[in-house]
């Protein structure tokens, strides 16, 4: 709590002093040295607090460079007006704004640029599902020295992460394990480097492979091993944890950290809340809980419909858990009322995109299919 006090504080005081700056002497009176590392500052800055912070911080960023000839700093300034707009929703605009300020790839360092633009538009393409343009967009980008700069060796450590991820969505669980691994290569031989802000993905990414893979007791390794070095985004690693767990069966101790981050109030995003509210339904669920597990699938439901990359698979496996649980209740009207929704819904849902986004349901859609009223 001090720290996010501090940190508030901090943000005033660098807001008072911008708008000062622009008020007093003019951003355009100011030298090129500091208008570009103000610059630099408030795009780092971005990276953090609420999104209010992160408009301003771009858009007072945009301001300072206005007039530098700097293919450079505008492909930076682009990349983070095209991750506003894709947390925005905005997945055009996103598009867009990677046109603006393209690097010359004359140097490693405009190259390893360009490479994080390549990054933005593959995550644009799978925000709308489309995987095979992530992976051909990933696949324009490689390093050009050899050895490979640091500024190289960040970026093919995010397309190998990405690809990873991409690939195992789509299914391709043993390729999406070489990537990962690839990955994890890097975050083991890079020297000065640190990838403290990327582990808890990392971890997350391998333990949901190794899972997809039927191998939980690895998954649980990698989490714990991350859990232990207290990276970030530790409610995330407890949740995938929390699967692991669930996938050999101990109950108890899924339980137990559920219980742990409801009380600890732990800070969840989106994917975390979504996946929080699957495995609690499937615990209540398994447990013959069903009011509980009706109302966690509901909350699940209620959760992946503020993805857009939300599949229509995902939805079928969450209506069926709904409609096994009403047969289990004897409420036989309002389970025929769900299966014409999850009929419409496999009228309509196509075969491509990602298959397997949520880790552990193509597990629990084999549970629901022993069951013989399904």
């Amino acid at each position: 709590m001090h720290r996010e006090t501090d940190k508030s504080l901090l943000l005033s005081h660098i807001r008072y002093a911008l708008e000062g700056a622009r008020r007093w002497c003019k951003f355009q009176a100011m030298t090129r040295k500091a208008r570009v590392d103000i610059a630099h500052s408030l795009m780092e800055s971005s990276r953090y607090s609420v999104m209010e912070w992160k408009q301003f911080a771009v858009s007072q960023a945009k301001e300072l460079t206005l007039g530098l000839d700097d293919s450079d700093l505008r492909s930076q300034l682009a990349q983070r007006q095209c991750l506003l707009h894709r947390l925005s929703g905005e997945t055009e605009s996103a598009f867009t704004a990677l046109m603006d300020g393209l690097p010359h790839k004359t140097n490693r360092r405009s190259h390893a640029i360009y490479g994080h633009t390549i990054l933005q538009r593959a995550l644009n393409h799978i925000q709308l599902d489309q995987l095979d343009k992530a992976i051909a967009s990933l696949a324009e980008w490689q390093p050009v020295s050899q050895p490979h700069s640091a500024m190289e060796q960040v970026v093919l450590f995010r397309q190998y992460l990405l690809m990873g991820k991409i690939l195992r969505y789509q299914g391709h669980f043993k390729a999406s394990l070489q990537y990962l691994q690839g990955a994890q290569n890097i975050t083991n031989t890079a020297k000065d480097l640190i990838f403290v802000e990327d582990a808890s993905d990392l971890a997350c990414n391998l333990a949901d492979t190794y899972l997809e893979l039927d191998d939980p007791a690895v998954a649980e390794s990698c989490l714990r091993a991350a859990m232990k070095h207290q990276v970030p985004k530790q409610a995330a690693l407890m949740i995938a944890l929390a699967e692991c767990l669930f996938a050999q069966e101990r109950f108890v101790e899924v339980d137990e950290i559920l219980r742990h981050i409801s009380q600890c109030q732990l800070k969840l995003m989106k994917m975390d809340k979504l996946r929080q509210s699957i495995v609690q339904a499937k615990l209540s669920h398994i447990r013959t809980q069903f009011e509980e597990a009706f109302r966690y699938w509901t909350e699940a439901m209620s959760n992946l419909r503020r993805f857009t990359l939300a599949s229509g698979r995902t939805t079928r496996i969450i209506l069926l858990s709904q409609c096994h649980v009403l047969h289990c209740q004897g409420l036989y009207d309002i389970e025929n009322r769900t299966r014409d929704q999850l009929d419409a819904l496999e009228r309509c849902a196509g075969m491509s995109g990602a298959s397997y986004w949520v880790s552990g349901l193509r597990h629990w859609l084999h549970f629901l299919e022993s069951c013989k009223q399904l």
